[in-house]
């Protein structure tokens, strides 16, 4: 099988591109042929060297919307060249202007732009949210296209294929449901890192270590529930958080809510991973997250997890009770009662711990990869005997 995959980046710093590269990765190492298209070389990603690269030059375009505008322009005429040269067009949400076979849904602009939190109506910095509700409204009509076009589309939760559904209009046919992979690595690892990323933190030994890692320049990762719920909380309770942050809210509203002393903001980390054992709990409770792949990287080393309905990794931390659900992310209380709860029950930490192990079995990228394989030969015979896009019948949702 000979496979066209587009997206903006195949770099494992952006969750998106891992994905693909993974996708991309699995494929190779079963003989199938790969082309990729993207906005940048990828030739230096690990995995990727046997696949033919193509780079689609990025616009100098002074703002992400239009830069994004022109690589769906520029990325459709490369995808009418190839088209006949390979047996399947993957892409991504609706990044290009081609029609696809495949299309992979990371994130869901029409569910977005309706929540409370969108950054149109959170933000008190008119222009910027203007351009924020601006981008996602095109966003919205490009992605709808796309997944209007596509044979198959893939969701990477069950939430997700839920707001296809009752956002977009897709059909439910036409959605399958692949979590999002992980790499595997040993738990041993734990006992020998734990040290180190206490000392990256700088927290007394007696210290209960919530730690948090995502983006903290906008309010959809909804840090402040956990700032709002830490003066509730025994002192010995200490956050640590990984993400950029400068010209974001939460030092200042640290300071206000007097618990400076007891955050830590560690600013972007490349190191995420190894930091996950100097924690005692991961907490992420967005207002939307279609996924959050740090939610199972952080159960993969035995973290219980305190997390809400709005993040789709949510199903497997309840399928493997590996953590706290909560169904109001915005609940100040029941987050200080999920931590609080934590703290004082080691067992129960134990438990969900050997949960989130569990679940990292279960989302071992080998697994989802054979999944993904399974899916693009699917589709590809359906291409190659001509039936119509509408025929699709696949709609089995896999955990796996």
């Amino acid at each position: 099988m000979k496979v066209a995959l587009l997206s903006h980046t195949f770099l494992s710093t952006d969750g998106q591109g891992k994905v693909n590269a993974k996708v991309a990765e699995h494929l190779l190492r079963r003989g199938h042929a790969v082309t990729l298209i993207s906005a940048d070389r990828q030739g230096d990603v690990e995995g990727l060297e046997g696949a033919s690269h193509i780079t689609v030059s990025p616009a100098k375009a002074p703002t992400r919307l239009l830069r994004h505008l022109l690589f769906g322009k520029r990325s459709a005429d490369t995808i009418q060249r190839l088209r006949s040269e390979h047996d399947l067009i993957v892409a991504n949400g609706g990044i290009s202007m081609a029609s696809s076979d495949v299309n992979l849904c990371h994130f869901v602009h029409a569910s977005w732009i309706k929540s409370a939190q969108h950054p149109a109506r959170a933000s008190r910095r008119r222009p910027w949210s203007w351009y924020q509700y601006a981008y996602s409204w095109q966003a919205r009509r490009w992605e709808a296209d796309a997944y209007r076009r596509a044979r198959r589309i893939v969701a990477v939760s069950g939430l997700v294929k839920e707001q296809l559904v009752k956002d977009v209009g897709v059909e439910a046919a036409k959605v399958v449901v692949v979590e999002n992979g992980l790499d595997p690595g040993p738990s041993e690892k734990c006992s020998i890192t734990r040290e180190h990323a206490r000392k990256v933190f700088d927290v007394d030994d007696d210290a209960f270590v919530v730690f948090f890692a995502g983006e903290l320049k906008t309010p959809r990762k909804n840090f402040d529930v956990l700032l709002r719920a830490l003066p509730t909380l025994p002192p010995q309770v200490v956050l640590v958080a990984a993400g950029a942050y400068d010209g974001g809210p939460y030092p200042t509203m640290a300071a206000r809510l007097m618990v400076r002393d007891r955050v830590r903001f560690l600013g972007f980390r490349r190191d995420v991973n190894s930091l996950f054992p100097g924690g005692d709990a991961f907490a992420l409770l967005s207002h939307y997250d279609p996924f959050g792949l740090v939610l199972t990287e952080a159960m993969s080393v035995g973290l219980p997890i305190v997390t809400s309905a709005t993040c789709g990794a949510c199903a497997a931390v309840r399928r493997h009770d590996a953590g706290i659900v909560l169904e109001n992310p915005t609940d100040t209380t029941a987050t200080a009662n999920a931590i609080r709860l934590l703290l004082g029950d080691r067992s129960m930490r134990r438990r969900m711990g050997a949960g989130g192990r569990a679940a990292a079995q279960e989302l071992a990228w080998p697994r989802v990869g054979e999944r993904y394989e399974a899916i693009l030969i699917e589709v590809a015979s359906e291409v190659a005997a001509g039936s119509p896009a509408s025929s699709s019948q696949s709609g089995r949702d896999s955990c796996v």
